[in-house]
């Protein structure tokens, strides 16, 4: 859930009026004058979270005591491994190289993951602490939709699946992660994130050229 500026004048509106009250409670007189900063205090507040939000959660010296989420933030090259068996065929697909566009804030999430045939993008998303006491788990609900040339072919459907990764290396800026997915075509399959660059590509071959370029150079 984003905060917004409504939600920031409803929770400084209630704030001021129990501060009003206790005031009152305690027999100090209360005018009209002393509302009068309340619009720029909304405005000021909910400009310092618009910043939070976006950009200042990042900060390292904040991470793990005020911030607990990791910065994930970027273009990830991904190895992924699937028991998914095609059509007409016996053994599962070979591994894949594909690249993974993470989009964040201090509250949202999105990732999408980019092969060759097909993208996937979440649908419901959770971050946590992992149980392990070491870096966090992200978990993701999210919806896979293959080339329209393979749903022709009937060798690939639209399809859903979920995913647990665990993030590993600094916890406020991970340099690796690794989990597994399910999805409803009863299949499974692990996935690595391994390197990762600034930008976020929407494709699969801009984020191909990109790598490549980086690892020739």
């Amino acid at each position: 859930m984003k905060i917004t500026r409504l939600h920031v004048t409803a929770f400084l509106g209630a704030a001021t009026a129990i501060w009003a009250v206790s005031l009152w409670a305690n027999g100090i007189e209360l005018s009209g004058e002393l509302l009068a900063p309340f619009s720029l205090v909304v405005g000021a507040l909910a400009g310092g979270w618009a910043a939070f939000e976006r950009l200042v959660w990042r900060c390292r010296w904040l991470h793990g005591w005020f911030v607990k989420r990791p910065d994930l933030c970027g273009t990830w090259k991904v190895t992924l491994q699937s028991s998914y068996i095609r059509p007409g065929e016996t053994k599962p697909v070979p591994p894949i190289t594909c690249y993974m566009a993470v989009t964040q804030t201090l509250t949202t999430l999105q990732m999408k993951l980019m092969t060759p045939e097909s993208s996937s993008v979440f649908i419901a998303d959770h971050v946590r602490p992992s149980p392990s006491g070491e870096g966090y788990q992200v978990i993701g609900v999210y919806t896979n939709e293959p080339s329209i040339h393979l749903r022709d072919a009937r060798i690939s459907e639209i399809h859903q699946g979920a995913l647990l990764l665990e993030t590993h290396g600094p916890s406020h800026r991970p340099d690796a992660l690794t989990g597994k997915y399910w999805t409803d075509r009863k299949t499974v399959g692990s996935m690595a994130l391994g390197s990762r660059v600034k930008a976020r590509y929407s494709q699969f071959d801009e984020a191909n050229r990109e790598f490549s370029a980086a690892a020739s150079g």
